[in-house]
Formats: structure tokens, sequence, C-alpha cells
């Protein structure tokens, strides 16, 4: 079982007492403590508890507005009320308000631990809270997809106005920092190294906050000696989605098993490649393996980025019966304005060519559903 945290909504100091008692034996964490509801608000918004344990009795206006304030956090936690040995009216009434659990005195630590598991954590996972759309991209190899992640995961936190993460799991390049103007000591490696024990307070310590709305997690600043692990990333995954409205990965270029693998927990995948021959040869490379490796189950939508003005042999359907996958958009090559937000460490402005191009990708991605691609067929590049 995870680590779990617990909070305390309690004005009694002698109750307060013997719940810690009993909660001290059992592997949880009480990130807060408040003695009534108007200031538990604040802390409640900030410490992000799974649980919440409520003394009663208390008013139902009281609860209602305790309730008010529980559905507008990002994760909310199951209210277990904490008092006496109740009667059965006393309960009836307690679930019509909404309260999930009652832990009645005296307090014994195992039936502690019975509700609480029961009514918490198997019941009430994030994942049924709330379920954010992932987009993933993938690069042909220098086709310039962590540069696209970056400006996709900034224009639909903005269009939409959810909150985004950025996640780099390209431990070897891991340009997403650099793009986002990052510098920090936390990095994809250790949430995934705290995939098991995640909650709400830790992963606020890993990812970065760069504007309102849009959080990011960059690739270790170090590549470590192998790849990030598969399976520890995809429950860093399940965990952040159940947080974000939108997750956007950079999964770099490799074809590994963490790329098979994360790629199958995208809602959207999408691979980036330009028009020259040998990218584009590439990119058939790639799409053939994902089938190869998802049996038929990862569609990836494929964005020609970088095209120039003298590629004009270039035809949008053509590539796509080449590549026997639907192409997401053509963007153009802006080179001065991509070379000057590299020195300036900043995006390229959404006045500029590039920028109109990439917001009407955004657009398409937010109105679109995701997955079940129709299969073009590709008789090149076999």
């Amino acid at each position: 079982m995870q680590l779990r945290t617990i909070g305390l909504l309690m004005g009694s100091p002698d109750l307060i007492g013997k719940v810690r008692n009993c909660l001290g034996k059992l592997p949880l964490r009480i990130v807060m403590e408040a003695r009534e509801i108007v200031s538990a608000a604040a802390q409640l918004r900030q410490a992000c508890p799974n649980v919440l344990l409520l003394e009663v009795p208390v008013s139902d206006l009281l609860v209602s507005e305790l309730l008010g304030v529980v559905a507008g956090l990002p994760g909310p936690p199951a209210i277990v009320a904490v008092g006496p040995e109740p009667t059965p009216d006393v309960l009836l009434e307690i679930m019509q308000l909404g309260i999930r659990g009652y832990l009645s005195a005296p307090f014994d630590a195992a039936k502690a631990w019975q509700i609480l598991e029961r009514l918490a954590f198997d019941n009430h996972t994030p994942a049924e809270r709330h379920t954010g759309k992932t987009l993933g991209f993938l690069s042909a190899g220098g086709a310039g997809a962590t540069t696209l992640a970056c400006h996709i995961a900034t224009g639909v936190q903005s269009a939409t106005g959810g909150n985004t993460v950025l996640a780099d799991f390209d431990a070897e390049a891991g340009m997403v920092g650099f793009w986002m103007n990052v510098e920090s000591p936390h990095s994809a490696l250790d949430a995934v190294t705290n995939a098991e024990c995640l909650d709400l307070n830790l992963w606020k310590g890993i990812v970065t906050n760069v504007k309102k709305g849009l959080d990011v997690l960059p690739a270790p600043a170090e590549p470590p000696f192998s790849e990030l692990p598969a399976e520890p990333c995809l429950n860093v995954l399940r965990f952040a989605r159940a947080y974000y409205d939108w997750m956007v990965l950079d999964l770099g270029r490799g074809r590994n098993n963490l790329v098979a693998t994360l790629s199958g927990a995208t809602d959207n995948l999408f691979l980036v490649t330009t028009a020259e021959i040998a990218s584009l040869f590439q990119a058939r490379r790639v799409l053939r393996w994902l089938e190869d490796r998802a049996e038929g189950r990862v569609r990836a939508k494929v964005i020609v980025n970088r095209l120039r003005k003298d590629q004009q042999y270039f035809r949008r359907q053509e590539v796509e019966k080449m590549l026997g996958a639907p192409v997401a958009a053509v963007l153009p090559e802006e080179v001065n304005e991509v070379h000057a937000a590299h020195a300036e460490r900043r995006l390229v402005p959404p006045n500029a060519k590039l920028g109109k191009a990439v917001s009407a990708l955004v657009g398409s991605i937010v109105e679109s559903p995701p997955r079940d691609q129709p299969r073009l067929r590709a008789p090149m590049f076999r």
C-alpha cells in the first residue's frame, strides 16, 4: 500500500490526541490540522490530503460549506467522520451529507486502517476523481518534437484554461527545461523513483510551475545509466492524470520499451518529422515499429515540421500514403524566429508564422476526439 496523507479537522484537543495516537501506528502522514471549517479551506488547498477526518457532531450548514471547498480541490479528499459510537439515525444523516465513513471511539488502529483503506483508497482512487487527456510527442530524429511539445503544452493551457503538465521523458536529450527556462534540482527521475509513494504534496515539490495552470517536469540534468524504467513512468502518468486536464509528454526519439509503453498511454500520439526523404524514411520505420509493438492499439498522427519554401515537391496526401498515417499538421520553417527564441530561452511568439500554425494545431487538438484514427496502408519503405 502506498503512503497516504491525512488531514484533521477537529476542535477537541483530547480527540486530536487520541486520533494521532491511533494513526501513529499506521503508514500514514498527517499533513494538516485545523480547528474550524472556516480556517481549514486554505490548509486543504495547500496540503491536499487523501483523507480528511472530521469531528462530529457539526452543523449541516458548516458541512455543506466544507463540501463546497472540497469539491473545488484538484484531488478532493474522502471525508470520514470521527466521534462517539453513532446511532443508526446519525449514520444515515452523515451518509446523506456526503460523508463517506465513520470512525468511532474507542479508536483501534486495525479498525481505522480497514475503514480508511476501504472507503478512501479502493473506492476513491485518483483515476475516479478526474481523468485528463494525454498528448505524446515522438521524434523521427532531430525534427523538433521537443520544440513542438513545449509550444503545444503552452497553447493548450492558454486555449482551454485547464491545468496542464509538460513532462520530459527524454532522459538522453532532455531539452524541455531549456525551452521552458526551468532550472530545478528535481526531475522526472525523482518522480519515477518515488512512483510508489507519490502524493500531491510530494508532486508539487518535484514539478516547476512556470505560469498559472502550467507545470513542467524536466528530464534529469545528468542522463541515467539507462533509459527511465517503463512501469514506474507509467505509474507517474496514472497519478498525474488525476490532477491535470492535459498532459503533454516529450518521448524523445528512441525505439525502446519506455517509448512503446508510454505511447500506449496517450490519447493522441504525434510523430514529428520533416519533409526530407531520410526523415520520412525514419518516420515510417518508427510507425511500423509502433504498430508491431502495440499490436495495432496505437494510432500515431504525423506532424511535418520545418517545411521550406523550396520544397515544392511536398504533397500531403502522398506523404500520408507513404507513411500509412494521417498528417495532422504541416508547419513552416522559421529559422530566424526559432533561433531568436533559442537565444532568449522563450517560445516563438503567437503572431509569428510558426506561432499561427501552432495555434491552428492546438485548436484541432482541443476540438478533435482522441484515438481511433483511420489506418492507411503504406506501399513504400517496406
